[in-house]
């Protein structure tokens, strides 16, 4: 996406938000109810693939069989996956060595680096670290020219 068509989209979402109707849609009553049955249904999802992924396969399983020969001492179905997704990326699957990259904690993250006036780099920001009234607050920062 070139930088014109970047700022196009941004001066675009900030017109729509001055619209009472997409601000309604956007952060009414019902919208955080929506929001808040998604998140609901999100930590439940997560709770039950937890759950079953530290299930413990069965005694004559191939899987439990071919962790053992690879030298795993857990046999649950996370480790058959883990294993699955090693095999695969062995042989070039660049998906499956990303999921390995992820999964062993060595996943990049972005930052944004915040600058005083002359422009020196005060500090990095993982902005994923910040709440939802915090970005707000930066957004609403930056439209006021403050940032």
């Amino acid at each position: 996406m070139s930088d014109e068509e970047r700022q196009r989209r941004v001066d675009h979402a900030k017109a729509n938000l001055n619209d009472p109707e997409i601000r309604e849609k956007m952060f009414g009553p019902e919208a955080r109810e929506k929001r808040r049955q998604t998140i609901a249904k999100k930590k439940e999802f997560k709770k039950l693939a937890k759950m079953m992924l530290e299930t413990d396969l069965p005694q004559n399983d191939e899987v439990r069989e071919a962790l053992a020969d690879a030298g795993f001492d857990q046999f649950d179905y996370q480790s058959g996956v883990l294993l699955a997704q090693l095999r695969k990326a062995l042989i070039g699957d660049t998906e499956a060595a990303k999921f390995v990259r992820d999964s062993s904690g060595q996943k990049p993250t972005e930052s944004l680096q915040v600058g005083q006036l002359d422009d020196v780099p005060v500090t990095e920001m993982d902005l994923s670290q910040l709440s939802t009234a915090e970005l707000k607050q930066m957004i609403a920062d930056i439209e006021a020219g403050e940032a």
